[in-house]
């Protein structure tokens, strides 16, 4: 036999707490019934509405984070076009530059 039901007689004064909260629940007034059901279900509102503003909240993160991806992105790639650009004009300053010292030389001697 379960421990449970050998040990059922230790569990009568628990139950009749038990009886004793339901028999005082049900001596609440109607009207304070219907005050309790409607505390619930501002509660419950309030509970959903909060719900939303985090479903909504999130979703706004989602999309600010996105939009940071998408500005990372877009600076990396400026940022390598005009590496590129001052690059290559560089190279055409320096070859320009040689082109004249060279022929500056080669024309004088």
């Amino acid at each position: 036999m379960p421990e449970f039901f050998r040990n059922s007689d230790a569990l009568l004064p628990i139950k009749a707490d038990v009886y004793d909260q339901d028999a005082q629940s049900l001596m609440v007034s109607r009207k304070n019934r219907v005050a309790v059901k409607r505390e619930m279900r501002k509660t419950k509102r309030k509970i959903s509405e909060t719900v939303q503003e985090i479903v909504d909240h999130k979703a706004l993160l989602q999309e600010f984070k996105r939009a940071v991806e998408e500005k990372k992105r877009s600076v990396e790639w400026h940022r390598q076009y005009y590496k590129t650009v001052i690059a290559l004009t560089e190279v055409m300053f320096f070859g320009w530059l040689l082109f004249v010292l060279c022929h500056y030389f080669f024309i004088t001697y």
